[in-house]
């Protein structure tokens, strides 16, 4: 139903050509980001066993799967220092502008930098760090892709669109983009 609906609509509202170059720019800029901080795990991956790499990475996923959550709950909160940007995102959800308002922090290399710092800090002087730093990079991206298509178009798995247009539809509900392992654990899967 989402799905058509989406389809339907989007008919109606053509996304801004501007808007969407400029969307697409913010995510490149972000992914560009995203892929630099990956880096130093590249680099040390190779100083762990494939079991290490593949704990650290599971680990990874789990950790920034329940990041996502609570960072994306925290952004409802109206004393949120992000609580405007987001309610901008809401707000253009079909607009032409839209594609300008589906990033991260806008793609900004600062907020993407500070995700990353925030989220490897805990493992840093774990043996698994460099596989939890590239785990972080690629669920980020792939998180951040999944939201643009969900958004602007392309394909995705309707699962994916429909959980995520879901909580545009009924906002204190799945608060993961696409693997709502938060959402399950505490109870706001739609």
């Amino acid at each position: 139903m989402i799905e058509d609906n989406l389809k339907q609509v989007r008919k109606l509202v053509k996304l801004d050509m501007d808007s969407l170059s400029i969307g697409k720019k913010i995510k490149h800029e972000m992914v560009a980001t995203a892929t630099w901080c990956t880096i130093p795990g590249f680099l040390c991956l190779s100083k762990l066993s494939s079991a290490m790499w593949l704990v650290g990475l599971l680990l990874s996923f789990l950790h920034a799967n329940l990041f996502e959550f609570f960072f994306h709950r925290y952004y409802h909160n109206p004393k949120s220092w992000r609580f405007q940007a987001h309610v901008e995102h809401h707000v253009t959800q079909l607009a032409p502008n839209e594609a300008e308002h589906v990033t991260l922090f806008g793609g900004s290399p600062l907020g993407i930098f500070g995700l990353f710092a925030a989220n490897i800090a805990p493992w840093l002087f774990t043996p698994i760090w460099p596989a939890v730093l590239v785990g972080f990079g690629i669920y980020l991206m792939l998180t951040e892709e999944i939201h643009w298509r969900a958004h602007v178009g392309g394909w995705i798995p309707a699962a994916f669109r429909k959980h995520h247009l879901g909580h545009h539809e009924f906002p204190p509900k799945n608060y993961n983009v696409w693997l709502p392992l938060g959402d399950w654990l505490f109870g706001k899967s739609e």
